[in-house]
């Protein structure tokens, strides 16, 4: 899985950004917890250095949260624990000055495997630029009233739930962005993709979106974020070294 994200080459750095820029403000422990549809994937910042981030990818199917042999005591403890259940547990370095990343380790099966292996969505996502969307234009809630069809709208503006350490933080601010995936001949080719990416800096991190949209796919598809935080330490060693 691993998770997502055109326009015009001279912008102002206030309404543009790439998260591959904003991913060298995180630091090791940060984590998300995204769902796509009935999958959830713990997304762990390792270890940072000035020009790479390790990051784990830990995916289980939600029907597991349930089952009575794997106790659930949230997603921290979980991990901690070593995520009894998971059925994928990866390990892979983004170059940030490039966005890419040439390689993984599976701590599943052991092994060194190639990018070119799997869906490299993440790479792809980290290397769009977005433009931030007006406030104007962002996403409202409700029915616009009749009195104000043509005129000024006060409806509240629509903002995805904000979880951090497992409790919803009410009241947080979000900022939209939008961009259009590349014209690529997969199935996101050509999409409008947007993203919500919280105001806060210092509390939250701000390189993951907490929400994602794609148009045009059967509807819109979407991704959004059940959980975040920072300090959660892995259980699992470094990989082993790359042989040849």
């Amino acid at each position: 899985m691993v998770f997502l994200l055109f326009f015009v080459f001279q912008l102002d750095a206030a309404t543009s950004t790439f998260l591959k820029d904003r991913m060298q403000g995180s630091k090791a422990g940060d984590y998300i917890v995204t769902r796509i549809d009935n999958t959830y994937t713990v997304l762990l910042i390792k270890e940072t250095t000035p020009h790479q981030i390790s990051i784990e990818e830990i995916t289980i199917p939600a029907q597991r949260l349930h089952d009575k042999r794997f106790p659930w005591s949230g997603w921290r403890n979980w991990v901690e624990s070593g995520a009894n259940g998971n059925t994928s547990w990866l390990l892979y370095t983004v170059h940030v000055d490039t966005g890419m990343m040439r390689e993984y380790f599976s701590y599943t099966n052991g092994q060194w495997n190639n990018m070119s292996d799997v869906n490299n969505f993440l790479s792809t996502l980290l290397n769009l630029r977005f433009v931030k969307i007006p406030r104007e234009e962002m996403k409202r809630v409700g029915v616009v009233p009749p009195s104000e069809k043509y005129g000024q709208d006060s409806r509240r503006i629509w903002s995805p739930k904000l979880v951090y350490e497992g409790k919803t933080v009410y009241g947080a601010e979000f900022e939209a962005w939008r961009t259009r995936w590349p014209r690529d001949c997969g199935e996101l080719s050509g999409k409008t993709i947007t993203v919500y990416l919280p105001k806060d800096e210092r509390a939250y991190p701000t390189y993951f979106p907490y929400w994602l949209e794609i148009q045009g796919m059967l509807g819109k598809a979407k991704i959004s974020i059940v959980d975040s935080g920072r300090n959660l330490e892995s259980p699992r060693p470094g990989p082993p070294r790359k042989v040849g």
